[in-house]
Formats: C-alpha cells, structure tokens, sequence
C-alpha cells in the first residue's frame, strides 16, 4: 500500500519513476506472474526487470559460486542467467520477455 501511495504522490507532482526490479534464476511461473501483477497494478513509467546475476568480486559471487555455470564475462549482461534457472530454460525466458514486454508496453519518460 505504500509502494502504491508513493507512486501516485510522484504521478501527481509529474516525477518519472523508474524502478528496478531483480527476477531470481528461482523464480517459477507464480512469481513471474505475481510480478506481473504487482507491475499491473502500480505503473512505474520505466521499469527495469533483471536477472539476479552474482558479479565478480560481490559477496553474491561469493555466495553462489558453486551454482554459477557460466563463466564468460560477455554473458554478466543483468539479462542472461548463468547459474541454472529453476523452471525449464526456454520457459524462463519466455516467462522474463513477456515480464519485459508487458512492464514496457507503456513505459514513458
């Protein structure tokens, strides 16, 4: 409830929100879709939907070392998972551009 008086305060006051939003490779298609809702629900103009990627030299890294599957650094890009996702690949992806699809659909600045 704050989350959404907060946004209407700054739509009020003409203030552009841009939000970012982290998707866990854990994520199923539940979460997707209550992150979907919640995006539906309290329209931040630009949302910014990443995958939780452990960076080099974080205490993530650290962490999630013995999870991490891909080492090449060109894929660390926020959008690729590189430690194994939780649902089956393709559907994980396909769940993360319909997020980014429709978290954009109106996005403005």
């Amino acid at each position: 409830a704050i989350n959404s008086e907060a946004i209407a305060i700054l739509h009020d006051t003409g203030i552009t929100i841009i939000g970012d939003f982290i998707v866990s490779p854990d994520y199923d298609e539940q979460q997707f879709r209550e992150l979907k809702d919640y995006l539906e629900k309290n329209p931040v103009d630009l949302p910014m939907i990443s995958i939780l990627t452990p960076l080099p030299g974080t205490p993530l890294y650290t962490s999630m070392k013995e999870r991490i599957t891909i080492h090449d650094l060109d894929y660390y890009t926020l959008t690729n998972a590189v430690v194994p996702v939780r649902m089956d690949e393709k559907a994980f992806y396909q769940n993360y551009a319909d997020l980014m699809r429709s978290g954009h659909r109106g996005a403005k600045l």
